[in-house]
């Protein structure tokens, strides 16, 4: 053996080395973090349920989920009927101190404002005896820590205050109706930016959404009952209703369809119907019939070339300190639709909720969700 194949051997052996190394350090580092996302899973699990707990413990009494569903109507002539609700950008936990361009807003304001839109719930079309309500839960239920860290509540208590309301809402309406269909995807506000950093184009689920939609379903009893749970791991829920497909995403990742409180981008959303159509036909699956997104703030409703009737929710909340720092202005613009879909129209009759000051000094509203007491 020359020398050139000598030092040729020596070298493939260090490389060879080298790689093995390679492979301990990376199988090493795999073990570290899955270790790391079993404890962080586990410590994050105690939270939840203590969490649960002390919101459970001070919970009001408030009427309890039914356990059987009240007959259906004799009348066989009735057609079904079934009325939806959207809610969205919530961002529970906001603080908005009083100043030149906009009221004071906080626990009390957005515990009422949660009243208001569960009252409206309650009381759309009362004359149908045979009715699901199906709440769509579009996104952007808290405020979270997307801009700056200090802004709003504690994240604990933006969390177990939206656990207390949205369970309240729910158990109200669950009182209300013959069946209620709960589903839920996440916002960039429900974002826990320890998982996602930026926009969460993996794995969104993985948020404090769906936290808080476990703990509501914890506190609204996940066993029988009239309440049907659809917490599923995917950015669009597709829920089917009356036989229409519907569509429901928060609009901040998969479509990109507007600018927040400025503007809706129809063109980019009938791209979105079109792509989106496209490959359910090539999954053998029907069209999507009805688009649902939030997000954007500015409530519309329209109908794209392709016949689908898109809905854009508005907000819950008055513009905060970020929103006026882009020049949102406006405490009038907000809004949560509701309306009614039949065997013959995937959206019929329709109202958008609407919150202002009005609903915010309303005393009686405490009624129907009383405050949160914290110790």
């Amino acid at each position: 053996m020359n020398r050139f194949e000598q030092a040729k051997n020596k070298v493939l052996e260090g490389l060879g080395e080298l790689k093995q190394q390679h492979l301990e350090k990376s199988h090493e580092k795999r073990q570290k973090k899955e270790v790391s996302l079993f404890v962080r899973e586990a410590v994050f699990g105690d939270c939840l349920r203590e969490a649960v707990y002390d919101v459970e413990s001070r919970m009001p009494t408030l009427p309890p989920v039914l356990a059987v569903p009240p007959p259906l109507p004799t009348d066989s002539q009735e057609k079904e009927r079934c009325v939806v609700c959207v809610i969205s950008d919530v961002h529970i936990g906001e603080e908005t101190l009083a100043d030149g361009l906009g009221k004071k807003y906080g626990r009390q304001q957005e515990s009422r404002r949660i009243a208001h839109l569960t009252e409206q719930i309650c009381s759309f079309k009362q004359q149908y005896k045979n009715r699901t309500c199906y709440l769509l839960f579009a996104g952007d239920l808290i405020s979270g820590k997307l801009h700056d860290p200090t802004e709003g509540r504690l994240l604990s208590e933006q969390m177990t205050d939206a656990m207390y309301l949205f369970s309240s809402l729910v158990r109200r309406v669950a009182a209300a109706y013959r069946k209620v269909v709960v589903y839920s995807v996440a916002g960039n506000h429900d974002r826990n930016k320890h998982r996602h950093e930026e926009r969460a184009t993996y794995e969104k689920h993985d948020s404090f959404e769906r936290v808080i939609m476990d703990g509501i379903r914890h506190l609204c009893g996940s066993m029988g009952g009239n309440v049907e749970w659809h917490l599923d791991d995917t950015p669009v829920a597709f829920p089917v209703i009356c036989g229409h497909t519907f569509a429901v995403t928060h609009g901040d990742t998969h479509l990109k369809g507007g600018v927040v409180g400025k503007s809706v981008n129809m063109e980019k959303i009938q791209t979105f119907v079109c792509s989106l159509n496209s490959d359910r036909a090539m999954q053998g699956l029907p069209p999507i019939e009805g688009l649902i997104v939030g997000h954007y703030h500015v409530p519309t409703m329209s109908i794209s070339p392709q016949g689908v009737t898109v809905v854009v929710n508005g907000a819950m909340v008055p513009p905060n300190a970020f929103a006026k720092s882009i020049g949102i202005h406006g405490a009038k613009g907000a809004g949560q639709w509701i309306f009614e879909t039949t065997e013959s129209y995937p959206i019929g009759d329709t109202r958008l909720v609407r919150f202002d000051e009005r609903v915010d000094e309303n005393e009686e509203l405490d009624q129907i969700i009383p405050p949160l007491v914290r110790r």
